[in-house]
């Protein structure tokens, strides 16, 4: 038996089903979490240039708290990330 394969676009009937079987509100989590973990790891690129550009004239001390505690949230969240990814 010869598989066929279908051509041609996805109707939209299948993509409000697929939201209604994986339920809208765990999309709109999981898309929250996808969203805030990539804007933190953003700023943490941003702070290393901040630090590396010294722009603050401030310690290393400030720098490595700020650096860490964007580094701890980002793993917090790209924990959360995966988990609600799986």
């Amino acid at each position: 038996m010869k598989e066929e394969k279908a051509d041609g676009a996805v109707p939209l009937s299948v993509y409000i089903e697929y939201f209604k079987m994986g339920g809208f509100c765990w999309f709109t989590v999981a898309f929250s979490i996808f969203t805030i973990a990539q804007a933190i790891r953003m700023i943490t690129d941003w702070w290393l240039g901040m630090w590396s550009e010294d722009e603050f004239n401030t310690t290393a001390g400030f720098y490595t708290l700020g650096y860490a505690l964007f580094s701890v949230g980002s793993a917090i969240l790209f924990y959360f990330r995966y988990y609600f990814f799986i």
